[in-house]
């Protein structure tokens, strides 16, 4: 889907949850487009899934949202970040 397809969908009137999935393939190395493409989209979607992480020191890098992550098994770089909104601002 589009930034423009996503700015179509009126997230605030009709939908009680609104969850966007990245597989990211590698957070360390992907995570500059990542924060370009969330402050292009107009809504702030109320989940956040990345998805193929990678290894990677976690930190919470996106503002307004509180910050999950599930290590990978060992030997594994299949990790996952979920990113749960702290308030769904946009949408009053």
């Amino acid at each position: 889907m589009s930034v423009n397809e996503l700015d179509n969908i009126d997230l605030c009137s009709n939908i009680a949850l609104s969850i966007y999935h990245f597989n990211i393939r590698s957070l360390s190395k992907n995570s500059s487009e990542l924060l370009q493409f969330i402050q292009s989209i107009i809504h702030d979607f109320n989940v956040l899934v990345l998805s193929k992480c990678g290894l990677y020191i976690f930190t919470a890098i996106i503002a307004g949202y509180t910050f999950y992550h599930d290590l990978p098994p060992l030997g594994s770089v299949d990790s996952v970040v979920i990113y749960v909104i702290n308030s769904n601002s946009k949408c009053k």
